[in-house]
């Protein structure tokens, strides 16, 4: 809906994705967004960002399925790694074991 109104959010993390009563989606922390194309100031945090400088399609689809991943597993990817070793872990296309979450396996692989 937002991005619909020109609006690039890109602060996808579990702290500012909230569910109402009906199980729909409601996102908070609009500090983060650009409107219409103006300059975007702030990042993901690491764990929930591709190694790249820019926030392409492909860097909110990784950030909603760390958002994901965290959800179901109760943790985030990484949390006892500085960010220089996830970001490391990241570029070199290492991620955590998805076992344990192999009913969404197939979803988070692709993001």
């Amino acid at each position: 809906f937002i991005y619909l109104r020109g609006v690039l959010y890109s602060n996808i993390l579990c702290n500012n994705v909230f569910l109402n009563s009906n199980l729909n989606i409601k996102l908070s922390n609009f500090a983060s967004l650009a409107i219409n194309n103006f300059l975007l100031l702030v990042c993901y945090k690491t764990s929930y960002k591709l190694p790249s400088k820019d926030i392409l399609t492909r860097t909110k689809l990784f950030a909603l399925c760390s958002t994901v991943y965290e959800i179901i597993t109760s943790l985030k990817l990484y949390k006892d790694l500085p960010n220089y070793k996830v970001s490391a872990a990241f570029a070199k296309g290492c991620y955590p074991n998805l076992e344990s979450v192999s009913v969404f396996k197939n979803i988070i692989i692709r993001c």
